[in-house]
């Protein structure tokens, strides 16, 4: 039965698709702030990135994802004062271990960055 939607036909190339939801997006090629709260955020500097990530703002960021991954080979460091997962000192630094594909996805709730996946990145 032949594709509705393409009346058939196969489709070769790149599909655009009309009001298509791309995600926010940040490079990270220098030191400084992460200044998104959901989307992607693409580390490419080439020696060890030093980041800091501000706290969500509770209710009006409630469930927003946030992905930070390392696209180079270096010891990166995510700094939140209040700690993810709430953890104080004990827990807000996230140091990503010097290999490409290093991640770290975060989900926003009452003002506190959750840890929903860690991908050679540790807490402490």
């Amino acid at each position: 039965m032949p594709n509705l939607a393409t009346k058939g036909q196969q489709i070769v190339g790149t599909l655009r698709v009309k009001n298509a939801v791309i995600p926010n997006k940040q490079i990270a090629s220098a030191d400084g702030a992460i200044t998104i709260k959901d989307g992607v955020v693409v580390i490419t500097k080439a020696g060890v990135a030093a980041l800091t990530l501000a706290d969500p703002t509770a209710t009006v960021d409630d469930y927003k994802t946030l992905t930070i991954v390392s696209v180079t080979a270096a010891a990166h460091t995510v700094t939140n004062t209040t700690g993810f997962n709430a953890g104080g000192a004990g827990s807000d630094v996230a140091t990503y271990s010097a290999a490409k594909g290093a991640c770290l996805v975060l989900v926003a709730y009452h003002g506190v960055w959750y840890t929903r996946s860690l991908t050679s990145v540790t807490l402490a």
